[in-house]
């Protein structure tokens, strides 16, 4: 299961399944909540710029380097731009259920 608290105010909670990563976004004072299924069979590397294109809403590269923002903003679970908020729970890489290629 993953799960995020949305960020004050308006505040709120996103459950979501396993095998999805739960976001929050906030914006102009109104919380929308979200579950996103995890892409199947990928490396870390693609599978942390497929996080970073969700929770920015930019698009990146499946083999995009990471910026120390980017590791920043996963360490932290929580990315912040003008009237935008987003708080996130991404599943450990790992634990995500990749299938062959998860443990490269």
């Amino acid at each position: 299961m993953s799960s995020c608290n949305c960020p004050l105010p308006p505040g709120g909670h996103v459950s979501c399944e396993e095998g999805q990563m739960a976001l929050c976004i906030v914006r102009d004072g109104k919380a929308k909540g979200k579950c996103i299924t995890l892409p199947k069979r990928t490396n870390r590397l693609a599978y942390e710029n497929w996080a970073l294109s969700k929770i920015t809403g930019r698009v990146r590269l499946p083999i995009q380097r990471l910026s120390l923002r980017d590791k920043a903003i996963l360490e932290s679970q929580s990315y912040e731009t003008g009237r935008r908020q987003v708080s996130f729970h991404l599943p450990p890489f790992a634990d995500s259920e990749m299938g062959p290629m998860a443990m490269s």
